[in-house]
Order: structure tokens, then C-alpha cells, then sequence
């Protein structure tokens, strides 16, 4: 076993999950770790761990209409150019989300991962204060999207979300233990 080994674990297709591999990595992975605890259920990975690359291809064009590299960049661009002025973690998480399923399906390199995600990250940093403002501004953003496009009258999705940041921010070792002002580069 080599000494980078550890950063990889096989799904069940045989295909290698990523694990970040320095601080700075764990700090881009814990912006979009919400979704991807809610959706893929392993927070832990680089782009969130879905069971396969096919399903990551598969989503990137269904709900992003993301088919190649140069649309992945246009839509992350799209989002960090024109953030919603109320929740603009709503926008720039999901960048950095885009961007981790990017790198998962190889429309982009580790190093540009990083490169672009940190830039991203230092938007972050000079708009919030901690990860706790972060994630309440993702969260309030989330829940507006979410009445706009789904008729959920018990509010489900959103009690889900809520439930699911409590879930991660008390996990022993988990997402959110990053210091918020971490030099990102």
C-alpha cells in the first residue's frame, strides 16, 4: 500500500472515491459537504461521493446541463459572477460543488480543482464570518429555491437540510473543524 492510499477507498463499482489530502482541500470539501451528506450520503469525498462517475455525468447534465469542461466552467463562472445577493452561499457552495463533481467525472485536474475552488473559498471568507454564517445562508438559500421549484407543503426538504447540518457540525472530527479564516491556496 502506497502512502496515498489512504486518501482512496473503492465503491461498489470498483471505482476510487478521493479524499482530500491537506487542510485546505477538507475546508473546500466542507462547503459543499451539505449537499453531498443529503444527496450521496458520503460527505467525506472530493465531489461528494455518488456511487460512480457515470452518476455524477448523469447529474451534471441533468440538473446543470453540464456536458464538458467548458460548461462546467461557464456555469461555476455564472454562479460566482452573479451570486443571489440575499443567499449568496446558496450560489457559491453549489460552485464549489460543480466543481468537485467536475474533477470526479475529469473535466478538470486537482490542481485546477484547487486553484479555482480556493478563489471561490477567499469569496466566501470576505462575504461570512464562520462556517455557522456560511451554512445559515446556504440553508436560507436552499430553502428558497426549494419552495420555488417543489410543492412540499410539510417542508420536508428543508426540515431534511437543517437536520442534516446539525447532524455534520457535531461530528467528531467532521466537516466545519477547519479555522474559517484558513489561508486558502
Amino acid at each position: 500500500m502506497g502512502i496515498f492510499d489512504f486518501f482512496k477507498r473503492k465503491n461498489k463499482n470498483n471505482e476510487e472515491f478521493v479524499y482530500p489530502k491537506d487542510e485546505v482541500e477538507i475546508w473546500i470539501r466542507d462547503t459543499y459537504c451539505l449537499w453531498s451528506y443529503c444527496n450521496c450520503e458520503n460527505w467525506e469525498c472530493i465531489g461528494g461521493g455518488c456511487e460512480d462517475k457515470e452518476e455524477f455525468i448523469y447529474l451534471l447534465e441533468r440538473d446543470w446541463d453540464i456536458k464538458d469542461r467548458q460548461e462546467l466552467f461557464s456555469m461555476v463562472e455564472y454562479l460566482v459572477k452573479y451570486k443571489d445577493g440575499e443567499f449568496p452561499a446558496w450560489d457559491l457552495c453549489r460552485a464549489t460543488q460543480l466543481l468537485g463533481m467536475g474533477y470526479v467525472v475529469d473535466y478538470l485536474d486537482r490542481n485546477e480543482l484547487r486553484s479555482i475552488s480556493c478563489q471561490i473559498g477567499k469569496v466566501m471568507q470576505n462575504t461570512f464570518s464562520s462556517w455557522e454564517e456560511l451554512m445559515l445562508n446556504y440553508i436560507a438559500g436552499y430553502s428558497n429555491w426549494v419552495k420555488d421549484v417543489y410543492e412540499d407543503p410539510e417542508n420536508c426538504r428543508i426540515k431534511r437540510r437543517n437536520q442534516s447540518y446539525e447532524i455534520l457540525k457535531n461530528v467528531p472530527n467532521g466537516p466545519f473543524k477547519q479555522p474559517w479564516n484558513l489561508d486558502l491556496k
